[in-house]
């Protein structure tokens, strides 16, 4: 049997929604899981205690208790922000360097076991093809959506990026639909709302591609091309190393596939930069 969570990321499309209700719930609150009773567990989450017992046995433990073994054993390190501060002098004993930027390489080198080549195509195919690329992440994510539409415009002139301003974000996307995609980032501790704006856009019918650390992210689920990242770091914060040399590599492939219009396109800004004197011109820089 495999790890817990590559068990619940398996056989999740195959879970009824009670069940999916369940599966995030552990998958957030794997320590009150572990004190709980079935019966508590049920209460947690709103379903009844046969439901818990049908989740138990699909992922292959006859006993609740079994099943609270392996969630023991499965290193669940969602942790509050506050708890991983706490812990992280523990957690990065050494070089805090070296432990970080080895951490960061794994995170990264975890892509190339995780993604399938067909699967980052398909992400490609779907932002080339689409009429207008909407790009969504709020909270910490923004910094990364922003990266993302900063340089994709330069071959993409449809891309917008979805921020909160003066008007609502529902607003921005009012005119999303099926010849559109929407690339859509969050990490835990997923922000609600960029799960609520996802999940109308997709209702819409434009095609998602989801940005996300998890199978059983809520986004993952919402996307029709998850894109999963480790953001895994001993200290309280994430990193989005992983998250960014992905991006690194969708930019890459879209500006290859839209091949002479992406350089007209950027000749058009490189000729812009001049005329507004974009960039300094000291000989010394």
């Amino acid at each position: 049997m495999g790890t817990l969570s590559t068990i619940l990321a398996e056989r999740f499309p195959g879970l009824t929604p009670s069940q999916r209700k369940i599966a995030r719930h552990i998958l957030h609150h794997a320590n009150d899981v572990l004190v709980s009773t079935q019966a508590q567990l049920a209460a947690q989450v709103g379903t009844s205690e046969a439901t818990v017992s049908r989740f138990i046995h699909f992922l292959g433990f006859s006993r609740f208790n079994a099943f609270k073994d392996a969630l023991a054993r499965e290193a669940f390190t969602d942790f509050s922000t506050t708890r991983r501060l706490a812990d992280s002098p523990d957690r990065l004993q050494g070089s805090v360097l070296s432990t970080v930027l080895s951490t960061d390489m794994d995170n990264i080198r975890e892509i190339s076991s995780s993604l399938t080549e067909e699967t980052f195509q398909e992400a490609v195919r779907a932002i080339t093809q689409a009429n207008t690329v909407y790009i969504l992440g709020l909270r910490s994510s923004y910094a990364l959506a922003f990266y993302l539409f900063f340089t994709l415009r330069f071959f993409s002139s449809t891309s917008r990026l979805l921020k909160p301003d003066v008007c609502d974000l529902p607003e921005q996307a009012i005119g999303a639909g099926p010849d559109d995609v929407l690339i859509s980032i969050s990490f835990r501790r997923y922000t609600q709302t960029t799960i609520d704006l996802t999940g109308k856009l997709k209702s819409k019918g434009t095609k998602v591609v989801g940005l996300t650390d998890s199978m059983l992210s809520p986004l993952a689920h919402l996307a029709d091309t998850p894109l999963i990242v480790s953001t895994a770091v001993p200290s309280f914060f994430e990193s989005y190393t992983a998250a960014m040399s992905l991006i690194n590599a969708l930019l890459a492939a879209v500006a290859l596939q839209t091949g002479n219009s992406a350089l007209h396109a950027l000749e058009q800004m490189e000729s812009a930069f001049e005329d507004f004197d974009t960039y300094s011109r000291d000989e010394a820089l």
